[in-house]
């Protein structure tokens, strides 16, 4: 990660702590995506709201008042998790609890578990292949120094509030799609489908038009260095079409999530990081500019790539389903 010289221990300080959240930060994965699967965002909605405040409070807590600096921080966010799992698991047991009957049976039946870790499997290289071009991304971007890679860093975090933005109309349509496909509904899985981009289109257009008019104001909330802030003017073109140009790729995500297309998905995002590590090394130069223009591509691309699986697919899955 072109980690500098002076930034290694920390990291090394918070990692040694942080990773001890790891069992409680998949469980919440499974606990929340089982609450979307029964149709039910309020739950994760609840649990997503007190993680992040006790993560503050803590942290806050123990770096002002401890003084416990990077360490404090790592800690909060430990606590934070756990303290999810117990919130998630009261929950269930506050409203499922006649549902919870545990038959060992009927969890450990080989062929469905073949089939669960098949799709966990592929969405696995599909996260991994994200995961590789954005630490790439990071990487590539504090090698250029430290004022690329401060701007780096704040721009992501337009990338991260458009991603929580959209990921609720994907999360939607994840559960949409599964239910209405199970259900073998034809006419209410197209609906769905429709309604999910047309949604997340409108919020992108709004997130857009806040970027564009909001840049300065939203970007001088990370730092005060007024050269940097200068600097990171001539980005504002590219923040401002990112939404309009990355939600179709969250949706599509939730729809052959929905569908199971598991492999697709995969497929598609292996072929947009191709694309998008390609760029790269056949650039003849690099700066931060055109380093973001190709993960913008890759956003894009890994749109067009799934759609043109699914028109290549959808007549073959809507022969499987009713007509209503």
């Amino acid at each position: 990660m072109d980690v500098q010289e002076g930034q290694a221990p920390l990291i090394d300080s918070y990692f040694s702590i942080r990773i001890f959240a790891a069992p409680a930060s998949l469980s919440l994965y499974c606990l929340l995506g089982w609450f979307f699967g029964l149709q039910n965002a309020l739950y994760p909605l609840i649990v997503t709201v007190l993680v992040n405040l006790t993560n503050i409070l803590f942290s806050a807590y123990f770096v002002n008042s401890l003084n416990w600096g990077i360490k404090g921080v790592a800690w909060g966010t430990v606590i934070a998790q756990y303290f999810g799992v117990v919130v998630c698991l009261s929950l269930i047991r506050y409203r499922y609890k006649e549902s919870m009957i545990w038959n060992s049976v009927k969890i450990f039946q080989l062929d469905q578990l073949k089939n669960l870790f098949n799709v966990n499997f592929n969405i696995f290289l599909r996260t991994l292949a994200l995961t590789l071009v954005i630490a790439f991304l990071t990487s590539r971007a504090s090698s250029l120094g430290e004022s690329s890679l401060a701007i780096h860093v704040v721009l992501m975090q337009f990338f991260v509030w458009m991603s929580y933005g959209v990921d609720g109309f994907a999360f939607a349509s994840e559960s949409l799609t599964g239910r209405y496909f199970g259900a073998q509904n034809k006419e209410q899985l197209l609906k769905s489908i429709r309604y999910s981009f047309f949604h997340a289109g409108v919020l992108s257009l709004f997130l857009s038009l806040t970027y564009f008019l909001a840049y300065e104001s939203l970007f001088s909330v990370f730092t005060e260095n007024s050269a940097l802030r200068q600097s990171a003017l001539s980005y504002r073109p590219l923040i401002s079409a990112m939404p309009l140009l990355a939600f179709s790729c969250f949706i599509w995500d939730g729809i052959f999530v929905g569908l199971t297309l598991s492999k697709e998905m995969r497929t598609t995002m292996l072929a947009a990081a191709g694309c998008f590590f390609g760029g790269y090394f056949l650039s003849p130069s690099m700066n931060l500019k055109l380093l973001w223009q190709l993960f913008l591509l890759f956003l894009v691309l890994r749109a067009i790539f799934q759609m043109a699986l699914f028109r290549k697919k959808r007549e073959g899955l809507l022969l499987r389903l009713k007509t209503s």
